[in-house]
């Protein structure tokens, strides 16, 4: 087993959880989906609400976040300067 700091599933899952929070203070939003992945992009946790468009566009975001390492509002800021 290597030393390697990991998100737990329990933790994976209380980041899903906290994001659809945060979601729901504002529902006017589009359909989303979530995810949750170590820091090589493995996904460790998601989900989908229902009649999200697009399905994988959660999963292809965090994994170019975990990558490039960088959260993905840091990386919206960077694209859009």
């Amino acid at each position: 087993m290597c030393g390697k700091l990991m998100l737990s599933l329990e933790q994976a899952q209380s980041a899903i959880a906290a994001m659809i929070a945060d979601y729901n203070r504002n529902l006017d939003r589009r359909k989303v989906d979530k995810a949750v992945a170590d820091d090589a992009g493995n996904l460790s946790d998601y989900t989908r609400m229902d009649r999200c468009l697009r399905p994988t566009f959660g999963i292809r975001k965090v994994y170019t976040s975990a990558v490039l390492g960088v959260d993905t509002l840091a990386f919206t800021q960077q694209l859009a300067s």
